[in-house]
């Protein structure tokens, strides 16, 4: 559910978080352990009765988010705008790479991340932990924000506090509250904590626009996205389960008994030991006059465990919208080129493609907001920003051989020129270096041709 009220949301009394946003809150938690591999937190993976434990974490929430982040930003996007030393200075200090990186493991990992601007010495640009944030959304259009609550409790002095920040178009709002047993006590002045004393209990921004820039995954229903792990979990909890019984069994029987006739046991008379060497089995002594002794083993059918397992790993890729191509296990003549490789990988790029779609008017958008910021805030050369443009990088590997071969049947049908079949494959190379390359092609012809002369 989303808040429609924000005089409800700290009014005296009420209980913090708030129930409705329980059930995101504990989804983020559950999300950030499986995420982390604390499997064992979320699946249970080892119950009281067993009698040898054993655990095994597959983190395919982290493997596939970090995939996919790879995918998008692991080359990164070139920005331009105008000017350019503007955005190139806010994207350096800020580090955009990482924190591109960061943002779109957030979409995977909550459905949403949460961009902060704020102004020290430039504009600062954070990602936010969305466990922080609190939309408030206008009642009569769940998908519109009306205002932004970011709010975390904190403990000083054996007292519990809760602090937040209201943001507005123009404006933010700080407030401070006493917490007791998880319920709001009362406001309190902001002088009441030290670090808080020098803040103004509303902030002018100085610009029309909300400091806090979202970003939600494709598909939400509302201003809360849906996460790229609730509908793997199922497939996940089951491959750990079962290899994690086909290990207790191989494990088992790993060590056998033996099994003979009671003759063939000798008894130290001190200790009352046998001296029948076993290994980690046991001696299982037998009456039957004569017996030879031998290995009592079980011959473990394990075909069906990992028939299961081989189901599930493509449920798993389907459903992750991944293929084993993409961790490098390829059947031979299945990817002998990059176009080959492309189309086994059709499903990863087109989930690819829609995290470029949310983030990257996101990413205008708090570029903007934090030259805007600049400006307003009278930072020696701060200027606006315009026409900002985002150039995504394949992070695919480059078939050069395929290129080349492309672009040499495109020149031999007269579809291209040398010139524009360069500087395709040379990507990065300037039109002094490309007209240079053509000069020394021109010169090693008529010197192949002047040779092929003499020798005539």
């Amino acid at each position: 559910m989303t808040i429609t009220n924000i005089n409800e949301l700290f009014k005296t009394g009420s209980t913090w978080p708030p129930e409705t946003e329980l059930p995101r809150l504990t989804t983020y938690q559950t999300n950030r352990r499986l995420f982390e591999g604390k499997h064992d937190l979320v699946f249970g993976h080892n119950p009281p009765d067993e009698s040898r434990p054993k655990d095994i974490t597959c983190n395919w929430h982290k493997r596939l988010s970090t995939l996919f982040a790879d995918l998008l930003v692991g080359s990164p996007p070139k920005i331009t705008a105008n000017p350019q030393e503007t955005v190139d200075r806010i994207t350096d200090i800020n580090k955009i790479n990482i924190l591109l990186y960061n943002t779109v493991i957030n979409v995977l990992k909550y459905g949403n991340a949460v961009l902060k601007v704020r102004f020290d010495n430039g504009a600062k640009i954070e990602l936010i932990d969305p466990a922080l944030w609190f939309p408030i959304v206008n009642p009569d259009n769940r998908s519109e924000i009306e205002s932004h609550v970011i709010a975390w409790v904190f403990s000083e002095a054996d007292t519990d506090y809760l602090t937040c920040e209201i943001h507005h178009k123009g404006t933010i709002d700080h407030k401070l509250f006493e917490l007791k047993d998880g319920k709001i006590v009362h406001p309190l002045d902001l002088s009441a904590v030290e670090r808080y004393s020098d803040l103004k209990d509303t902030e002018e921004t100085g610009i029309d626009d909300f400091l806090i820039v979202p970003i939600t995954s494709l598909g939400a229903e509302s201003v809360f996205g849906d996460d790229a792990f609730t509908n793997i979990n199922g497939l996940i909890r089951e491959l750990e389960n079962r290899l994690i019984r086909t290990s207790r069994t191989l494990d088992k029987f790993a060590d056998p008994n033996i099994v003979g006739s009671e003759e063939t046991v000798n008894i130290d008379p001190i200790t009352g030991e046998s001296d029948v060497e076993i290994g980690g089995g046991r001696f299982i002594p037998v009456s039957e006059d004569g017996t030879a002794p031998y290995y009592l083993v079980w011959n473990a059918d394990l075909e069906a465990s990992f028939t299961q397992i081989d189901a599930i790993l493509s449920q798993l890729y389907i459903m992750s919208e991944t293929s084993s191509a993409c961790f490098g296990d390829l059947k031979s003549g299945l990817a002998e080129s990059g176009s080959a490789l492309k189309r086994l990988l059709m499903p990863t790029l087109a989930k690819v493609g829609r995290l470029k779609i949310v983030i990257e008017p996101s990413l205008k958008d708090v570029l903007k907001v934090a030259a805007n910021l600049e400006v307003v805030s009278r930072f020696s050369g701060a200027t606006t920003l315009d026409n900002i443009s985002v150039d995504w990088r394949s992070s695919l590997p480059v078939d050069m051989k395929e290129l080349a071969d492309i672009e040499t049947q495109r020149i031999n049908n007269r579809l291209t020129s040398r010139t524009s079949a360069l500087r395709r494959l040379d990507e990065g190379a300037s039109e002094a270096d490309i007209e240079e390359e053509l000069a020394k092609i021109d010169a090693e012809r008529a010197s192949d041709y002047r040779l092929m002369n003499i020798e005539m």
